[in-house]
């Protein structure tokens, strides 16, 4: 288990249920890049779902999850991108990165995808106003942080004291 995961699971407990099987080699397929050892091992486990309602993991798919409980990848990317209002250039610079988390205040977690190794992809967030802050740490390093209180509130309207995990709603 990534060092990091096992810290979060420390600090936020899974929950019981495993919830969705994820083929990773589809997602790999889809986004023509494998995702990072510590995503995929913190979605085996939690599955796509909130830290205290507000702020949201997006799972790789819709699959196995009662739509719209729960935000995707793609879904995510391009909710965060419609921050930039249109604007060619921002949209240029951001091509590429993948959204992974987002909060209540629509800031955005992203990796950033320029190094060939998915497991050196580094989180950056981008805040509701178009700007990017850059975190020289993967997911789960980061969410570890976060949490700790180890970098300062990256993401707006969110307290991580106490923090409990709430998966989307499964599909029967």
């Amino acid at each position: 288990m990534h060092p990091s995961i096992a810290q979060l699971v420390e600090l936020m407990p899974p929950p019981e249920d495993r919830g969705v099987s994820v083929d990773w080699g589809s997602v790999a397929a889809e986004w023509r890049t494998p995702l990072p050892t510590d995503y995929r091992e913190f979605i085996d486990l939690y599955g796509g779902g909130s830290i205290n309602d507000s702020f949201h993991f997006c799972a790789p798919s819709a699959e196995g999850y009662a739509p719209p409980s729960a935000t995707t990848l793609a879904t995510g990317t391009e909710l965060g991108f419609g921050l930039f209002g249109g604007d060619p250039d921002a949209e240029e610079e951001a091509a590429g990165r993948i959204c992974w988390a987002f909060d209540a205040g629509a800031n955005h977690a992203y990796w950033d995808t320029t190094a060939t190794d998915p497991d050196q992809w580094t989180v950056m967030v981008l805040h509701r106003y178009a700007e990017w802050e850059r975190f020289k740490l993967g997911m789960a390093e980061f969410m570890v942080a976060f949490l700790t209180g180890a970098i300062p509130q990256p993401m707006a309207l969110f307290d991580p004291g106490e923090p409990v995990f709430q998966r989307s709603r499964l599909s029967k």
